[in-house]
């Protein structure tokens, strides 16, 4: 640079830093091509062997899935609630009990409920009775719940169909709210029943629903 003219001397300079970004920028490309050739060249060397976990490990996923869905499985069916509710009134007669054990497994489907814990609650809150207090019909929905979390619904809970949805909506609320991972299925059936009649988990009402749903298993 010492032969250089002054007004030259920069402008070298500049050629020179050029030079060196280029060479590095070359560097790198060079380095990350080498790294995808070499992560292309282990995936493809054992396609089968990741194929084949993924594969063994699906059947396991799904069977833990439907267990957990099917934990508490229905075994009432519709002619034996029918006579249930006829023990309760007996001078109704059959078309109200048919009435009553269809709505009942409707809606029990209907929430994900097992029947025996839909029926259970029919039976210890009114004994399959409308007119049933202190609060309204069938599984006595409290009028403050139904205004707090009903009311837009469209539904009546003076109505028996819509009574029977909205007390079966509820009890799948409590029930879907007590994880089931770390607890027994009677705990939370315990749990679920002590929220919705709000008399805690260790009540009385709480041990008569627990009785009266074995009874309706054991049929």
């Amino acid at each position: 640079m010492r032969h250089l003219p002054n007004y030259l001397r920069p402008l070298t300079v500049v050629v020179a830093i050029v030079v060196i970004v280029n060479a590095s920028i070359a560097a790198l490309k060079k380095d990350r091509l080498t790294r995808a050739h070499v992560a292309h060249s282990v995936v493809n060397a054992a396609p089968r062997r990741h194929a084949t976990k993924s594969r063994e490990s699906r059947p396991a996923i799904v069977r833990h899935r439907k267990s957990l869905r099917h934990k508490l499985p229905s075994t009432l069916r519709t002619a034996e609630i029918e006579s249930v509710v006829l023990k309760h009134h007996p001078e109704k007669g059959k078309p109200y009990a048919r009435r009553i054990a269809s709505l009942l497994v409707e809606n029990a489907h209907a929430a994900k409920l097992p029947v025996e814990v839909v029926v259970a609650t029919a039976v210890v809150e009114s004994g399959f009775s409308m007119k049933s207090g202190p609060c309204i019909g069938i599984m006595q929905i409290h009028p403050a719940t139904y205004h707090e979390l009903y009311e837009e619904s469209g539904l009546n809970p003076h109505r028996l169909r819509d009574n029977i949805r909205l007390g079966t909506r509820e009890l799948a609320r409590h029930y879907r709210q007590v994880s089931s991972r770390s607890i027994s299925d009677r705990r939370r059936l315990a749990i679920m029943w002590g929220r919705y009649n709000g008399a805690g988990p260790r009540s009385g009402y709480v041990r008569k629903a627990l009785r009266t749903y074995d009874a309706l298993r054991a049929r």
